[in-house]
């Protein structure tokens, strides 16, 4: 599971997320609204930590969920 259900981002800027992976088997994060893919991270076998380069969001909450294992989710929330 994520170490957090919720992120707060800027809106209207890209910004960096850093994901730490701190599980042997692979993850990523990726950035969902309505079911549209609006940012998808490289998928990483950890212990490792990557940095993503997030594009510009409108202000708003997305679904944040690892590609992989789906019942990974929370919110992120653009303001």
């Amino acid at each position: 599971s994520f170490s957090t259900e919720r992120l707060d981002a800027p809106a209207g800027e890209p910004f960096r997320l850093v994901f730490e992976n701190r599980a042997s088997v692979p993850h990523n994060v990726s950035i969902h609204e309505d079911g549209e893919d609006l940012f998808e991270g490289e998928v990483v076998a950890g212990p490792t930590t990557v940095t993503y380069a997030v594009p510009a969001l409108d202000p708003g909450e997305y679904a944040f969920v690892c590609d992989i294992h789906p019942e990974m989710s929370g919110t992120l929330v653009a303001g």
